[in-house]
């Protein structure tokens, strides 16, 4: 799906995760402005401890538990992208080198029946670009395309509100905040826990992934 407009632009894809994408994502992970932000990376995150998380996913991929992808730069990616991966595109005045890792997308739940937990980061060179939005959204079409009709659930730092945005772009609503351990800072941080609903409770305005 390319993105039309006046500037340059750039299609990404999402790929599965692989071991093969481990000293590429330990790199990108040990900026702290990536994992002060996000719940589970530790700083200064190892290749092996990386390479352990990626073991898991896979198995997880395999039980419909852990869903997560690379978000890449690709040329062409509305005609070329693979079947497991869904396009989208990335608006960007200075485009990246084909195949870079611009950041990740994913879904865990802790068993079938509870609700996907979507979470992202994504490099701190495209921030602002739209890139989370668009690639968040990819990844839950995704899993709707696959036969999921649950709700999903999310949250970001209270201070990170370019992320709740994110998020209320999507249609989450919020609730009220709650600390939340950040591994990355070794600290409780106030957290702001977020739902997407399928069905709309009362009072809740309807959200579409549209």
């Amino acid at each position: 799906m390319a993105a039309q407009g006046p500037t340059s632009y750039l299609d990404f894809t999402l790929d599965l995760a692989t071991l093969a994408d481990g000293a590429a994502i330990t790199s990108a992970v040990q900026d702290p402005r990536i994992y002060r932000m996000v719940g589970r990376i530790a700083a200064k995150q190892s290749l092996t401890a990386t390479e352990s998380w990626l073991s898991a996913v896979a198995a997880g991929h395999l039980a419909n538990t852990d869903h997560v992808f690379c978000i890449r730069s690709a040329r062409g990616a509305s005609s070329t992208g693979k079947a497991d991966t869904p396009p989208a595109s990335l608006q960007s005045p200075k485009p990246p080198p084909e195949d870079t890792l611009l950041g990740m997308v994913g879904a865990h739940r802790a068993e079938i029946g509870a609700p996907f937990d979507i979470g992202y980061w994504v490099a701190p060179e495209f921030w602002g670009s739209g890139l989370a939005t668009r690639a968040a959204r990819a990844c839950m079409q995704w899993l709707e395309l696959r036969g999921y009709q649950g709700d999903f659930v999310a949250g970001h730092f209270v201070d990170n509100p370019a992320s709740g945005r994110v998020l209320t772009k999507l249609g989450f609503v919020g609730f009220p905040n709650e600390p939340y351990f950040c591994l990355g800072r070794q600290e409780w941080v106030d957290h702001r826990p977020m739902r997407w609903y399928r069905e709309t409770p009362l009072g809740v305005e309807r959200s579409t992934l549209s």
